[in-house]
């Protein structure tokens, strides 16, 4: 049978119904599964063969950030003004709608670039953000268009938290400059159980954090874990953020004779 013939054949080969899928045992007519109607009415036996074989994927975004920038930073940081470079990874690219890519400030409602085309970077010059209460968020998001209809979208939110500041010191700390020289910080949402290090120098142990966060319990692991709590006293005095603002801190100390003769772990727990 020549070419042209096999072609013609086919072309007869027109659905005149729908039907509907019927098999055993987990089998499946291509991307449709037992019991799912395959709208052949109307198609060729070619275009329901394609139809069954070829399953559309809808696009989505598999990441989206900004080079360099942190999605954690602590109250009072300044984001200085400055282009910046987003970048993103989608899956089904190929079913992304051409320049349908869209990157936006939600916390500034205003779009900074659309139309763009789907090349996974895009520098953008950007203001001076400053995040000044904990919790506080900048939020950032990238929308794209599929070829059917309809649009994806993912954020990149940066979250101010305020840092917890711990360690040993030469001198009991009683100011701002003090507390945040202490040789360990973490924010204060990185969890309620953390190590302080005494290591052998020092005989001050301090920990100091913001007002609402407590300690509850301190224990010796390396002295048999002991319950050592009741010796963190409690100071209070403001502590500056890294913007420099006056925030009220609670600041324990715990002093002993003579430094440790090995380190020791003080286990510390908080609210």
């Amino acid at each position: 049978m020549k070419k042209k013939q096999v072609e013609q054949l086919e072309d007869d080969l027109i659905f005149t119904e729908d039907f509907t899928v019927s098999l055993s045992g987990g089998k499946s007519f291509g991307r449709f599964t037992n019991g799912q109607v395959v709208p052949a009415a109307g198609k060729s036996a070619k275009a329901v063969m394609l139809d069954a074989a070829i399953e559309y994927l809808l696009p989505a975004f598999s990441s989206f950030a900004i080079t360099g920038q942190p999605v954690t930073i602590e109250v009072g940081t300044l984001i200085p003004a400055a282009s910046k470079v987003f970048t993103w990874g989608t899956t089904n690219s190929i079913n992304v709608a051409v320049n349908s890519i869209v990157i936006r400030d939600v916390t500034g409602a205003v779009d900074l670039a659309t139309a763009q085309p789907n090349d996974g970077t895009q520098t953008i010059a950007l203001g001076n953000v400053t995040l000044s209460s904990g919790g506080a968020t900048q939020v950032y998001r990238i929308t794209g268009t599929n070829t059917l209809s309809g649009t994806f979208q993912l954020n990149f939110t940066i979250t101010a938290q305020y840092r917890e500041f711990y360690g040993p010191a030469s001198t009991a700390p009683a100011n701002s400059a003090d507390v945040r020289a202490l040789a360990n910080n973490r924010f204060d949402t990185a969890g309620a159980t953390f190590d302080l290090n005494t290591g052998t120098v020092e005989r001050i142990f301090a920990v100091a954090m913001r007002v609402g966060k407590n300690i509850i319990s301190v224990i010796d692991v390396t002295a048999l874990n002991a319950n050592i709590t009741s010796q963190y006293i409690l100071n209070n005095f403001n502590v500056n953020d890294a913007g420099g603002t006056p925030t009220a801190y609670n600041i324990y100390i715990y002093t002993q004779a003579i430094p440790y003769s090995e380190n020791h772990i003080h286990r510390i727990t908080t609210n």
